[in-house]
C-alpha cells in the first residue's frame, strides 16, 4: 500500500467514523457534509496514487471537510485530518511540550503524550481490521479534544511569561522572593537570605514553604 492509496484508506474510515456520529447530532448536517467530503478526498487520493504530492482535488476536500469541521459545535478535532493526510505530507499532528506549572497539569499532558504515541507507533491507524482503525480514530478524536480541554484549564499558566521572575511577598513586606524556572531567590528587606536551586516546576505552595523556612533559618 503507497502513501496516497494509505491516505485514502483513512479519508475513507474517517469518513465512515463521522458519518456514524451525525445520527441524532444537533449539528449532522455539518457532520454529513464533512464525511461527503472526506469520500471524495479518499477517491481523489486513489486516482493520482502513482503521483507525488497531495493532489489539489484532495487537498481541496480536505479543507472544505475542515469547514464542516469547524461549522460549530461539531465535536470534530481537525487535527483528525492532518492524520489523514500524514502519509502523502509526512506532517501528522503533535501534541506541543506545554509549560506547564501544577502537577496535575503535567501529568495530563503526558498520559495524553503517551497515548496518542501508542496508537501511532502500534500503527493502528493503518491496520487490516477496519474495526482496529475505526478505534484508532475515536481514540484519537478523544485524546485531542482533551488536550483542547487542557490548554483550556492551564490558559492562566500559559499566559505566564516564564522568562521573568515571579515576585513573591509576604502579606507584611518584610520577606519578599524572585522565582525565576530552576531558582528562587528569596529576600529580607534588601539582604538576601536565600539562594536556592528548585525544580522547573516548583508549584507556588512549596515556593512559599522555601520562603518561610529561608525565612525562619535567617
Amino acid at each position: 500500500m503507497n502513501a496516497h492509496t494509505k491516505a485514502a484508506t483513512r479519508a475513507r474510515l474517517l469518513g465512515k467514523l463521522v458519518r456514524g456520529r451525525a445520527a441524532g447530532h444537533p449539528r449532522h448536517r455539518a457532520l454529513l457534509d464533512a464525511a461527503r467530503h472526506l469520500h471524495d478526498a479518499s477517491a481523489a487520493l486513489l486516482d493520482h496514487a502513482d503521483t507525488d504530492g497531495l493532489p489539489d482535488d484532495a487537498d481541496a476536500a480536505i479543507w472544505a471537510a475542515c469547514r464542516a469541521f469547524t461549522s460549530g459545535d461539531t465535536g470534530l478535532e481537525p487535527a483528525l485530518l492532518w492524520y489523514v493526510t500524514a502519509p502523502v505530507t509526512g506532517h501528522a499532528p503533535e501534541l506541543a511540550e506545554l509549560d506547564l506549572i501544577r502537577p496535575m497539569f503535567r501529568y495530563r499532558a503526558r498520559d495524553l503524550r503517551a497515548r496518542r504515541l501508542y496508537v501511532i507507533e502500534m500503527g493502528h491507524l493503518d491496520s487490516h481490521d477496519e474495526d482496529v482503525a475505526l478505534a484508532a480514530f475515536s481514540a484519537l478524536l478523544d485524546l485531542h479534544r482533551e488536550w483542547g480541554q487542557l490548554l483550556d484549564d492551564a490558559r492562566d499558566e500559559l499566559r505566564v511569561d516564564r522568562t521573568r521572575p515571579v515576585v513573591y511577598r509576604t502579606r507584611d513586606g518584610s520577606r519578599s522572593a524572585e522565582h525565576l524556572r530552576g531558582h528562587l531567590t528569596v529576600f529580607e528587606g534588601t539582604r538576601v537570605v536565600a539562594s536556592l536551586d528548585v525544580p522547573d516546576h516548583t508549584a507556588p505552595g512549596e515556593v512559599w514553604q522555601l520562603i518561610n523556612q529561608a525565612g525562619t533559618a535567617a
